[in-house]
């Protein structure tokens, strides 16, 4: 879900930024770029939200506690 809302407000802030570019130059964004950022953005939190969470998950709780 973090994930998600931080590609949501990266969207919205690089449309902000576009039209603001707009007035000196031609610049848009496109539907592809749209779900290239989404894409990676996810990818990047099921990355580093999904695997140590597995591997916490397979701890025994005496193994967790002694490891701090």
């Amino acid at each position: 879900m973090l994930s998600l809302l931080g590609g949501l407000s990266g969207v919205i802030f690089s449309y902000v930024i576009t039209l603001l570019i707009y007035q000196y130059f031609p610049a848009q964004i496109t539907i592809s770029s749209v779900l290239i950022a989404f894409g990676v953005s996810s990818g990047v939190g099921i990355g580093f939200g999904v695997f140590p969470a597995r591997k916490a998950a397979n701890l025994s709780p005496i193994e967790a506690i002694r490891y701090e």
